[in-house]
């Protein structure tokens, strides 16, 4: 999704040759054929600018890095895990002059009583973490990571962490700038943000193409916890999924009063909450672009399944959305609800209202995952309603919210704004092309010569029985 050019490549190599490379010192079972036993004593021994490869094995260690750039990167051929016993963190790293690189290392077992169980990134340090793994740590805030520093975390699996306070997962805090990039974030548990929580002015922290799976909040953000500490936090995620995550309100989201949470091209499925708010409880501001909600449940039956907007002054808001939930109305509070070019329990049937909103089968390829290939679980039919019925101007938040025509791809990475032939647009369109709905581009292929190939992808399958029914269901002629 992200692209660097030649040029700017070149530049980057350039800038790169220019600082001193540092020694390699190895980590192994041998000092006849390693220059170190422990993680420990390389760290001890290292100067600014070293690189620490490390063997294949089980290190029962608790690492501190201080007023030193390291590399710590595992030689492969298996698994390296910093086993924490417990008793401490797994790693620390803090101090201005700290900047850190981690590759391919498990941190497991951490334990503190501060924040940040397995992994703690504190004060002005920069720590960037490359396909690890946290897991089994507890902490009063972050039993995973706890972040006041800054660094990119990618590709990294955050699971099974537990907080007895805020951030199941994750805490992140102070204003250097954090970014997650692939991650997963899975069967974490606290009290506020059972998989993490924001607790940051600003917007400091991106996240992309990031999971947030069977999460657990004993009270209130299941998945996320958006809580500024009395300044306006501004929590953005594009390209993420909110899968069966739960709290006692706000299944997926908790806004707390003053902050914000913007989605874009993301999908909310099976998130569930037992007072309100199966998406989200909401005590501010909640932005919706081109999502996809569906099957959120909440099990008061008082409560709307998806979205509450607990206070007068809240403000939810979708845009290209659609929204699929039992109850008839998808919202409950007194705070304001308002929908543009959706697609929700509450629109009209047929025709859409003024604002573009309407009620009918969204008709996705496969929503309850029979294929078992995730990628096209909320992708469009051929003929859905939801094919070219968005706004492609909108942009919800005023000048600084997500602008539609800035949105270049969907959430696999697909164009998004792609005009399909054979469906009017019922949009508004830029350039006569029209944005589709919900967080998948339909992308057009090449008609099938068979007349039964119904959602026309070359072969006879189960689908095409599914995309008939969904079609009658739908009133299709």
């Amino acid at each position: 999704m992200y692209k660097i050019t030649t040029v700017g490549a070149l530049l980057a190599l350039s800038a790169f040759s220019t600082v001193s490379v540092g020694a390699t010192l190895t980590v192994g079972p041998s000092l006849i054929d390693y220059d170190y036993l422990t993680i420990t004593a390389a760290i001890a021994g290292s100067a600014s600018g070293d690189e620490i490869v490390i063997q294949p094995g089980l290190y029962p260690e608790n690492l501190v890095i201080s007023g030193k750039d390291l590399i710590l990167r595992n030689a492969g051929g298996g698994t390296v895990t910093v086993f924490g016993q417990g008793l401490n963190k797994c790693l620390v790293t803090s101090g201005a002059s700290t900047d850190v690189e981690v590759f391919d290392i498990i941190f497991s077992n951490g334990s503190s009583a501060s924040a940040g169980g397995g992994v703690s990134i504190e004060g002005s340090s920069r720590t960037n973490l490359t396909n690890c793994i946290i897991q089994n740590s507890t902490s009063p805030s972050g039993g995973g990571l706890y972040m006041s520093g800054g660094g990119t975390i990618t590709n990294t699996i955050i699971r099974n962490n537990t907080s007895s306070g805020n951030g199941g997962g994750v805490y992140l805090a102070g204003t250097l700038t954090k970014s997650f990039i692939g991650c997963t974030i899975q069967d974490n548990t606290g009290i506020e943000g059972g998989g993490l929580a924001h607790v940051m002015a600003g917007d400091p922290a991106d996240f992309v193409g990031c999971q947030f799976v069977d999460n657990i909040a004993t009270n209130r953000g299941g998945a996320v916890a958006v809580l500024g500490t009395g300044s306006l936090g501004l929590m953005v995620v594009e390209e993420c999924i909110f899968d069966s995550n739960h709290a006692n309100a706000g299944g997926a989201v908790w806004v707390s009063d003053n902050d914000v949470f913007r989605a874009l091209n993301s999908v909310f499925r099976e998130n569930s909450a037992v007072s309100d708010g199966g998406v989200t409880r909401n005590e501010q501001s909640f932005e919706g672009t081109n999502c996809t909600f569906y099957n959120n449940t909440v099990e008061n039956a008082a409560a709307a399944d998806s979205f509450n907007s607990l206070r007068s002054d809240a403000n939810t808001r979708l845009l290209n959305c659609i929204v699929v939930n039992a109850s008839a109305n998808s919202n409950d509070g007194p705070g304001n609800y308002t929908n543009t070019y959706t697609l929700l329990p509450e629109g009209p049937v047929g025709a859409a209202d003024a604002n573009g909103n309407f009620n009918a089968n969204p008709m996705f390829v496969d929503p309850m995952g029979l294929d078992s290939d995730p990628s096209n679980d909320f992708k469009l039919m051929s003929n859905s309603p939801a094919i070219d019925a968005g706004n492609s101007r909108g942009n919800l938040g005023g000048t600084n919210g997500i602008n539609v025509l800035d949105t270049m791809f969907d959430l696999l990475g697909n164009v998004r704004n792609l005009d399909d032939l054979n469906t009017p647009n019922t949009g508004v369109s830029t350039w006569e092309l029209c944005i589709d709905l919900g967080a998948y581009e339909f992308q057009p292929v090449a008609g099938s010569t068979c007349t039964a190939d119904l959602n026309n992808d070359g072969t006879l399958n189960f689908f095409d029985v599914s995309t008939f029914l969904s079609a009658f269901s739908a009133g299709c002629p």
